[in-house]
């Protein structure tokens, strides 16, 4: 029997089990295995959705058998509000190949970025050039695309960025450029402030961190690469969590 045959198995006689509980009570291994199975059988076999856990009673993203009996066409008529039903309702994040309204997802990505960011060959020198352009000048960075941390010194992260080209993006003179030699520009993005302050001599110095898209995917399960929405995506989340990911001062 398949791996994807024991979890249907294993759904017909449970309900709203997530994706841990399933590898817990199959033996499947590892976790990310049973998510990678859980989302190919979706939508012609199961169902996953965010609901309450029947094994460990959390709220999660579960699995569901779809139930495959034809439905008798009936006319639906205007819904009942959700408050006079009892129900709460929950937005969710527009998502593609990456669920961050996955909170185990969530932790998996974080906890990955902040240890390929605590190797050494992770960060580069990032300098100026002629006070518009960023470039590394210890070498050029790779080619894959991918999520860059700019920080001072004693790497205290200041801005997260995505690229689908890291090194056209740091180096490169369109890339880094952000129109800050284009005295007709109507605003600066967050990289001219950077390139300003460290002008004026407040940010004495700059590193980069950056996380290659292909070696992040392949160390949380996912296959293939990212589309746009997906990859700004992470790059809010490090955006907004930058103090969790970078050790300062390491």
């Amino acid at each position: 029997m398949s791996n994807a045959e024991t979890i249907l198995k294993f759904l017909e006689g449970t309900t709203a089990c997530c994706d841990d509980c399933i590898a817990t009570a199959t033996g499947i291994e590892p976790r990310q295995q049973v998510n990678q199975i859980c989302r190919r059988l979706e939508p012609r076999h199961i169902t996953r959705r965010q609901d309450r856990r029947v094994r460990c009673g959390r709220t999660k993203t579960v699995n569901v058998i779809r139930d495959s009996t034809p439905q008798a066409r009936v006319t639906v008529s205007a819904p009942e509000p959700a408050m006079s039903r009892g129900l709460s309702l929950r937005a969710k994040l527009i998502c593609d190949k990456l669920d961050l309204n996955d909170i185990e997802l969530v932790r998996r990505l974080l906890e990955t970025v902040t240890a390929v960011l605590s190797a050494p060959a992770a960060w580069h020198a990032l300098e100026l050039h002629r006070e518009c352009y960023f470039r590394t000048p210890e070498g050029r960075l790779p080619t894959d695309p991918g999520w860059y941390v700019i920080c001072d010194a004693a790497k205290a992260p200041l801005y997260v960025g995505e690229a689908q080209n890291l090194d056209a993006r740091l180096n490169n003179t369109n890339g880094s450029l952000d129109q800050f030699a284009d005295s007709g520009r109507t605003q600066d993005p967050a990289r001219n402030f950077i390139k300003a302050l460290t002008t004026m001599g407040s940010i004495p110095a700059l590193r980069v961190g950056i996380v290659l898209e292909p070696d992040l995917l392949s160390r949380v399960g996912v296959q293939g690469l990212l589309e746009r929405l997906d990859r700004g995506n992470v790059e809010k989340l490090l955006g907004l969590l930058r103090h969790v990911v970078v050790r300062s001062g390491v």
